[in-house]
């Protein structure tokens, strides 16, 4: 088997890792992950869980536990490859700390700037939790997880919905990583 590489994913692999897990999304499901923000939520809240969550529950997760057929090995091969430099390098920045973590998020482009889109990443956080106890979580960390899951709700009501400001979508998104540092740590 091909060892896998430590090297950081660029911005091509990036796109290669979105567009195989679209391909390969489990269609029947809207249990499963479906786009690189979500997949980065994901595997942040996998490597930050109160408990280890090994490989074997979590990568059919991606899923829905229903494993998609591959093309080709190869194909297959090049996923798990891009799937675990993404998790390592995920590993890599939230353990240098709140400076060097930067989460894929979305972005669309308007007028004044791009505009952070929060959501699927947030989505995928909670599913990461959704694989293993956090009941126990300590006081002082719940409003961080609060926050994080407080965004797959927001759209419940699309009536009551005001998108925020680009700057108040900005200082979300600094939240979002303060919180997903600050969970981690506490468990490393």
């Amino acid at each position: 088997m091909k060892e896998v590489s430590s090297k950081s994913l660029n911005d091509d692999e990036l796109a290669l890792l979105d567009n195989l897990l679209l391909e390969y999304a489990n269609e029947e499901s809207d249990e499963g992950i479906f786009t690189l923000s979500e997949l980065d939520g994901y595997l942040t809240a996998i490597i930050s869980s109160p408990m280890l969550i090994q490989p074997s529950t979590w990568i059919p997760a991606i899923w829905d536990n229903d494993l998609p057929e591959w093309e080709n090995e190869q194909e297959m091969a090049m996923f798990f490859d891009l799937l675990f430099r993404h998790y390592n390098s995920i590993i890599m920045m939230l353990q240098t700390g709140l400076e060097y973590y930067s989460p894929c998020f979305e972005y669309s482009n308007f007028t004044d700037g791009d505009y952070p889109i929060v959501d699927d990443w947030c989505f995928g956080y909670m599913r990461g939790v959704k694989l293993t106890d956090w009941q126990n979580l300590p006081t002082k960390l719940q409003p961080y997880l609060k926050l994080i899951e407080d965004q797959t709700h927001l759209h419940s009501s699309l009536d009551d919905y005001v998108s925020p400001s680009l700057q108040e979508q900005n200082e979300l998104a600094d939240r979002l990583i303060e919180a997903a540092v600050k969970i981690y740590r506490y468990f490393r």
